[in-house]
């Protein structure tokens, strides 16, 4: 997979030589564009808060832009298939991004979606599965695109607090990709992009040290009404990570707490700001990416849930951040020189224990290791001992030893059968299901976009409403995503600034998530990724 690397760079050695040109659209592209992806955002929070904020930051780009429900056609909406869609336009299945962690076959052990032995985390020694370069992304992406079509001239940054958000936005040579990093207590990146710090974010891992936030608390943003009218605050199945607590004021005890808070947020738009400044985004007609990726919505909704009051209080200051970076690019880029695309990579289930409904009563799952023991166990009930199972959900995959592989049909079945019993388990879907797909099948066409025939698992497991897989950040607590459901695949996507058509009416029929990156390719004037499955929004574009 090092060979997209190669490639990518061979392309662009040729349209060096060739003197290549960008593409240029019937007008000037704008100077920047922003790429803001809002890390799990279901479009049931956005719509529920966007009329008690005030004016100047998501509202204004609401009024002043073109909104819409933007819906992710793969099954595993999580972090890592959603940013590598949102850059790509291609889907789980075809990105070869089809989860935030994957099994290898090979080695028989869990491959982590942006790691890369051969680079390291600068700042700190290298720990197992650390990320640290797009190694495992089949396809390039806008930003790539971008940067061979204006001959390198472009700048590029990929910021998230998560490092598969900013690898993944970023593409495979973008001028900056900058995560942050729990061991060092400040930003970094890794020796695949740089042999050291960038200049610019070392000085703010000086002047704004993470560790000056431990001993904080986060206390709501939102006035006690607001909070009030959007419903009781219900611990009943909320979190408590690093000792956040599960109510307000949550007590910010570490760096790893912080990012559990809307503070983390704070960070990263104002790392953003040193950025423009530094890479001199906006300062030329050359069009410049800035994909920026806000993480810590979504460590709030694995903790508290998407329908708490923390996560409605985090689109609060989510609010005023926004209208920080737009006051910023008013400034430095000036009006209408700049055009920026808000969405998420996933929506969120709410938490089990307040979904109600039923039968059946929706659950939480046991972790990845214990499912797959308990399975393991019923197939050597069966057939006796020999295989082994692994999980990283929602795949599950198979292994018989030497004597036994002709048995695996059977495993297969008797693995399929186990998990079938377990509370919450809808459907359990195999590569063989995908091959002719009963017409108005939503989530088998769903699974089929997120299956990889050299990465994808022997079995996919489909959970039922509002029944969630566990996740390690609060065990026992919390909730999550990655379903084929509605919840979990639909998004606001509100574009604003240079070359949008302002629309006042939001259309009811959802558009597809993938259409995101060739519209963003439209705007700044480039060819969409080769990957791209959907045509751009030109309803959007002025």
């Amino acid at each position: 997979m090092r060979t997209h690397a190669a490639l990518w760079a061979f392309a662009f050695s040729i349209a060096v030589a060739l003197g290549a040109a960008p593409v240029r659209a019937d007008e000037p592209p704008p100077r920047v564009v922003v790429l803001l992806v809002v890390d799990q955002l279901p479009v049931r929070l956005w719509d529920r808060m966007l009329p008690v904020l005030p004016p100047g930051g998501l509202r204004r780009l609401s009024e002043g832009g073109a909104s819409f429900i933007g819906r992710y056609a793969h099954a595993n909406t999580s972090t890592a298939p959603g940013h590598a869609l949102l850059a790509t336009g291609a889907d789980a299945g075809s990105s070869g991004i089809i989860g935030n962690n994957w099994w290898s076959r090979l080695s028989w052990k869990q491959i982590y979606c942006v790691e890369d032995p051969a680079y390291e985390v600068i700042g700190r020694p290298s720990h197992e599965h650390d990320g640290t370069s797009p190694l495992a992304l089949r396809t390039t992406g806008v930003a790539d695109a971008l940067r061979l079509s204006t001959l390198g001239r472009a700048s590029v940054l990929g910021l998230s607090w998560k490092d598969r958000g900013a690898i993944l936005l970023g593409g495979f040579r973008p001028t900056a990709a900058v995560w942050f990093d729990a061991g060092t207590g400040g930003f970094t990146t890794s020796t695949y992009y740089a042999r050291e710090l960038p200049a610019w974010v070392a000085h703010a891992n000086q002047v704004r040290p993470a560790a000056r936030a431990v001993g904080k608390s986060w206390s709501p943003r939102l006035d006690a009404k607001t909070l009030a009218r959007l419903g009781p605050d219900v611990e009943l199945g909320k979190g408590d990570y690093e000792g956040l607590g599960v109510g307000f004021p949550h007590p910010i005890r570490s760096v790893r707490a912080l990012g559990a808070t809307p503070l983390a947020n704070d960070l990263l738009v104002e790392l953003a700001i040193d950025g423009l400044a530094a890479t001199g985004m906006g300062k030329d007609e050359v069009p410049d990416l800035l994909a920026l990726s806000l993480s810590a919505n979504d460590f709030v909704g694995h903790v508290f849930g998407p329908d708490s009051r923390e996560a409605a209080d985090t689109i609060g200051w989510l609010d005023r951040q926004v209208a920080r970076l737009l006051d910023v690019l008013d400034k430095r880029v000036g009006a209408g020189h700049y055009t920026v695309v808000l969405t998420s990579d996933h929506g969120g289930a709410g938490l089990p224990e307040q979904a109600g409904g039923g039968p059946p009563a929706p659950v939480r799952m046991a972790r990845d290791a214990e499912t797959a023991a308990e399975v393991e166990q019923a197939v050597t009930r069966s057939l006796g001992a020999g295989f082994h199972v692994a999980m990283q959900h929602p795949f599950v995959w198979l292994r018989g030893d030497g004597s036994n592989a002709a048995r695996l049909p059977e495993a297969l079945s008797a693995a399929r059968g186990a998990l079938r019993a377990l509370p919450g388990v809808e459907r359990v879907l195999s590569a063989a299901d995908l091959v002719h797909i009963a017409p108005g099948d939503g989530i088998a066409r769903a699974v089929a976009r997120t299956w990889d025939a050299d990465r994808a698992g022997d079995l996919y497991v489909v959970l039922g409403l509002g029944s969630v897989f566990e996740e390690e950040i609060t065990v026992g607590r919390g909730t999550g995503h990655g379903s084929p459901r509605l919840y979990d695949q639909e998004v606001p996507l509100v574009l604003y600034g240079a070359h949008i058509a302002q629309r006042r009416e939001r259309p009811a029929e959802p558009v597809p998530a993938e259409s995101v990156a060739p519209t963003l390719s439209a705007l700044l004037g480039i060819p969409p990724p080769p990957s791209a499955q959907a045509p751009a929004l030109t309803e959007a574009l002025r």
